[in-house]
């Protein structure tokens, strides 16, 4: 009996480190723009924008990454809304529309719990959080940017 528990405690400890190593990456073709072809660092939200603070959160974000490619996909249905919030916090990244939820049917195991997204090359996803208003995920963002930008001189 004991051995059996540890033979499965062991598996479960191999199988759990190797999908820690997989690769994930964002399935777009459901968008309008193909964001897999980017060679640089980006940072992809996706949020229902019907939500104010989520117009501060990317006002903030924009302006701790002004170099970096603010990617914004809303599952709202009112583009006007979403394009008059993004106008008064003169947000400069790319806004897209997830009306039918096609991008998150297509993407649902990395949105169902994530929000924010440090995408490298090929839209490859390096970091992933619910909130990135806290300060380990905004250094962990940094660091995986910063190493990207580095990658890619």
């Amino acid at each position: 009996m004991r051995k059996c528990c540890f033979a499965l405690l062991f598996i479960n400890v191999i199988y759990g480190c190797s999908k820690q190593n997989e690769r994930e990456y964002f399935s777009t073709s459901s968008l309008p723009i193909n964001i897999n072809e980017r060679n640089s660092p980006a940072i992809l939200y996706y949020f229902s924008g019907n939500c104010s603070i989520c117009y501060g959160n990317i006002a903030h974000v924009e302006s701790l990454f002004p170099d970096v490619k603010l990617i914004c996909v809303s599952s709202s249905c009112d583009t006007l809304l979403v394009n008059e919030y993004m106008s008064r916090i003169n947000f400069s990244g790319t806004v897209l529309f997830d009306e039918n939820y096609r991008f998150f049917d297509e993407n649902h195991d990395l949105l169902k719990s994530n929000k924010w997204f440090c995408l490298g090359n090929n839209s490859e996803v390096l970091f992933k959080t619910s909130e990135l208003l806290d300060k380990s995920s905004i250094k962990i963002f940094e660091k995986n940017i910063n190493k990207i930008l580095l990658k890619n001189k």
